[in-house]
């Protein structure tokens, strides 16, 4: 994963009326945090920041932060957006080390057809997105799930889900990920079929 850099600037304004203009201006107010050091105020460029998180690796970009001349390594989390218009309102940057492994929320993706929908099953996703925990520059953007081989009852747990490796993902194996479930009148018509098919073969050989 290539880091995305970001120009950052200190600031020392605070309250709703300084942020107010600095959105204004296309910025975004910012806060650095983690790794026991120093809470810093920072703004961003919202446009800038927007086509990061809006790239192929989306809100678990390695992104450098430039903090008038300090590199500083961090992950955007608690994105704030405006309710109605989607603009950014703030943005926490947490720091990390490329050494070390973070959490991260990673959706995953069903990929292909499964079978058992086309003889009468329901496709049912229960997870849309697991915690893992790897090294920054390890955490996947998402992670694909090929459910082309699932048939009527089949199912997918969390143990079966394709991950790389030093990637951990945090929740039991048997969790489960995505199934086709069997519909009750589906069931039931085929057992009624087998009954009526029995008694049809019994009546023909008396």
């Amino acid at each position: 994963m290539t880091d995305a850099t970001l120009l950052a600037t200190n600031r020392t304004s605070r309250g709703s009326g300084p942020a107010g203009r600095m959105r204004n201006a296309g910025d975004v107010p910012a806060v650095i945090y983690g790794l026991g050091a120093d809470t810093v105020t920072i703004s961003v460029s919202a446009r800038e920041l927007d086509r990061i998180l809006h790239s192929d690796t989306g809100v678990n970009s390695l992104i450098s932060l430039s903090v008038e001349g300090e590199e500083v390594l961090a992950l955007a989390r608690q994105i704030q957006r405006h309710a109605t218009r989607g603009i950014l309102q703030h943005v926490d940057f947490i720091r990390v080390r490329r050494d070390t492994a973070v959490s991260a929320e990673v959706p995953l993706h069903l990929v292909g057809e499964a079978p058992g929908t086309k003889q009468g099953g329901k496709l049912e996703q229960q997870l849309f997105t697991v915690t893992v925990s790897a090294k920054p520059d390890k955490i996947p953007s998402s992670i694909d799930i090929d459910i082309s081989g699932l048939e009527l009852g089949d199912q997918i747990h969390v143990a079966d889900i394709p991950v790389s490796d030093g990637v951990l993902i945090a929740l039991p194996g048997d969790a489960l990920v995505v199934q086709v479930a069997v519909p009750r009148g589906l069931t039931d018509g085929e057992d009624g079929e087998g009954a009526e098919g029995a008694e049809g073969a019994e009546s023909a050989e008396a």
